[in-house]
């Protein structure tokens, strides 16, 4: 599995990837993204279950609407840093291609720091909120779920974006490019 930054400079040999690293592969790739597809499913499994049953049945089940809501909640934000660690990080390659290699690596160097800065508010966003729902004792609308429970979702999202960036910025200050591409160079 390519990891950002497991291309060597073009020396053919596999840089070192961090143990840790390797193991939130795994897990990621095992673990996480499977959990996430089954929690799309099934919100699309109860979102079509809905449909149907106002359509043909004339009838509404009012957990349905939450339960939608939070597995694609759920499943979004566990494969938040996924994305970008598969090569697929959003830049402008047609005006990065075309900059001088000091440029290339200040721009890298901006957006790990960027990037660490977001998902450190996006952590302590979560810690804040997780906190605040579970000290109130707040509860879902119909099904009476503690909502710190569902909101937990976005801390452990920006963790895992958090400990990307960590690793991008380690790639940065090695020379390496950390936002490679997901395309071959030929396509």
């Amino acid at each position: 599995m390519a990891l950002p930054g497991d291309r060597g400079a073009g020396t053919g040999s596999q840089p070192f990837t961090p143990r840790w690293l390797g193991a939130l592969d795994t897990f990621e790739r095992r673990g996480l993204w499977n959990i996430s597809t089954g929690l799309m499913l099934v919100a699309a499994s109860v979102m079509l279950l809905e449909a149907t049953a106002r359509t043909l049945f004339s009838t509404s089940y009012p957990w349905a609407e939450e339960v939608v809501r939070y597995f694609v909640l759920w499943s979004i934000f566990l494969v938040f840093g996924l994305a970008p660690r598969r090569g697929h990080f959003i830049r402008t390659e047609l005006v990065f291609d075309r900059c001088p290699l000091w440029l290339k690596r200040v721009l890298n160097v901006a957006s790990c720091l960027g990037g660490l800065l977001f998902s450190a508010m996006l952590v302590w966003a979560g810690w804040v909120q997780t906190l605040h729902l579970r000290r109130l004792a707040m509860v879902s609308e119909t099904m009476d779920l503690p909502l710190w429970i569902v909101k937990i979702g976005l801390l452990v999202g920006a963790l895992l974006l958090f400990f990307y960036f960590v690793y991008c910025t380690v790639l940065v200050f090695k020379g390496r490019d950390p936002f490679q591409s997901a395309r071959p160079e030929n396509a």
